[in-house]
């Protein structure tokens, strides 16, 4: 925290980012999943999540490139883990499950 002047607030809400921007990320993620399907999504999540992660490269220019990275990340996640569901849904249908 000392090496980049980043107070404890700042360091608990970069943590604390995904589970803000996961209620914002989720209904356009699960309309993607529902519309284009589950293979688009992880793409373009796989996407965001790489495009997050070069941002965080550049950590020694400023502090304010993780931030941008974290939120970028942040914002993929459902995109992701959100096909879960659909894959589950979609390989037990209601006849198999009963």
């Amino acid at each position: 925290m000392n090496n980049y002047d980043v107070n404890k607030f700042n360091t608990d809400l970069l943590t604390n980012i995904f589970s803000i921007i996961y209620p914002f990320a989720f209904f356009p993620s699960s309309y993607l999943i529902d519309q284009k399907g589950i293979q688009k999504s992880i793409r373009i999540g796989a996407i965001i999540t790489i495009i997050g992660s070069l941002f965080k490269v550049f950590i020694n220019t400023h502090v304010a490139f993780v931030y941008i990275g974290q939120i970028l990340i942040a914002f993929a996640q459902p995109f992701i883990i959100n096909t879960f569901a659909r894959s589950v849904s979609l390989w037990f249908r209601l006849e198999r499950v009963y």
